[in-house]
């Protein structure tokens, strides 16, 4: 039981860092939130010309900036008494993998609801905020955002969940004993990890939303 309640509130990232193969795959994957994050941009207030993949880089870049600036922040401030290079690599990981899975399921929605025309946007706001009475089908902050990305936080830590048990499968059997042996003291919350996430899409979503300032 330990165990299991364990597991459910940490981010599993053994099945990457220690597999060199998994880890160079991970280094390539994570550049897949471009064009990811150029639909879900530039989706919501349709196109917005030549401005669309510029803000998307740039948003793009700041938010892994951000990222790895709060891997060493949560490193220091919630699982390690001193600095340590792999602590700040586990952290980076895990809030990168979950980011770009949330991501990627956001995506998912805006393509589903791309069928309906009548709703359009995002398939979990939208229906928070009709259901709420609190705002249109566009980008904008406030708890119906917030919520709705804390639902996609959720569904890219379960993604990342279950990657991991199967990248786990893969390990040999010294990578599993060394994993089984680690002090895992530093192993990144999964809470923290998901309302992180959570922060960084809505905030990032709303910036490049149709009232943005670079619309």
């Amino acid at each position: 039981m330990k165990t299991l309640i364990y597991s459910a509130s940490r981010v599993p990232v053994d099945w990457i860092t220690l597999d060199s193969r998994n880890e160079n795959a991970f280094s390539r994957l994570v550049w897949l939130i471009l064009p990811v994050q150029y639909y879900i941009f530039v989706y919501p207030g349709g196109a917005v010309g030549g401005d669309g993949i510029s803000t998307t880089l740039l948003l793009s870049l700041a938010c892994i900036l951000a990222l790895l600036g709060l891997a060493v922040t949560c490193h220091l401030l919630v699982g390690a008494e001193s600095f340590s290079r792999d602590g700040v690599r586990r952290w980076s990981i895990s809030l990168l993998a979950v980011w770009l899975a949330a991501n990627s399921a956001l995506a998912v929605s805006y393509f589903l609801a791309s069928f309906n025309e009548d709703k359009g946007g995002d398939l979990v706001v939208g229906a928070i905020q009709q259901a709420t009475g609190t705002g249109e089908k566009l980008v904008q902050m406030g708890w119906p955002l917030l919520a709705g990305y804390l639902f996609y936080g959720i569904i890219g830590y379960a993604v990342v969940i279950a990657l991991a048990r199967r990248g786990n499968a893969s390990l040999n059997a010294a990578e599993r004993d060394r994993s089984e042996n680690d002090d895992r003291g530093d192993d990144p919350s999964a809470i923290t990890v998901i309302i992180i996430v959570t922060i960084l899409m809505a905030v990032a979503n709303w910036v490049a939303g149709p009232f943005s300032v670079f619309g």
